[in-house]
C-alpha cells in the first residue's frame, strides 16, 4: 500500500464535531436552561415574565456561564463555568389584592 493510500484513509476517518456552545446569562425553568440574556437583569425580567411562577415565594435561579446543546436530548448542558447569580422571587399577593380579587 502506497503512502498516498494510506493518507486518503486516514483522511476519510476524520470526524467533525460542531459543538453549539451559548455564553451569558440563563434562568432555570424545569430544570432547562432558558437564556442566553446579555445581562443578568434581562435574564431577571424574562425568568418572572415567561415563568409558570405561582406560588408566592417561589424562586428561579439565575446563572452566568456555558451552555452546550446536547443534540440527543435538544438541552442546554451547563460546562464548568456555569454559576448561580441570583435568583428571582414571585411576588407576593398582598391581603388587599387578594380581597379585591373574589369581589365582581
Amino acid at each position: 500500500m502506497s503512502i498516498e493510500n494510506e493518507i486518503d484513509q486516514l483522511s476519510d476517518e476524520i470526524i467533525t464535531v460542531n459543538e453549539e456552545l451559548e455564553k451569558g446569562y440563563f434562568y432555570l425553568e424545569n430544570r432547562r436552561f432558558e437564556g442566553p440574556f446579555v445581562t443578568g437583569e434581562q435574564a431577571s425580567l424574562a425568568a418572572i415574565e415567561n415563568c409558570n411562577l405561582n406560588v408566592p415565594g417561589e424562586c428561579r435561579a439565575i446563572y452566568h456561564g456555558t451552555v452546550q446543546l446536547n443534540a440527543d436530548t435538544n438541552l442546554r448542558e451547563p460546562l464548568a463555568d456555569m454559576r448561580q447569580i441570583n435568583s428571582v422571587e414571585y411576588p407576593k399577593v398582598e391581603a388587599s389584592d387578594r380581597a379585591s380579587e373574589g369581589v365582581s
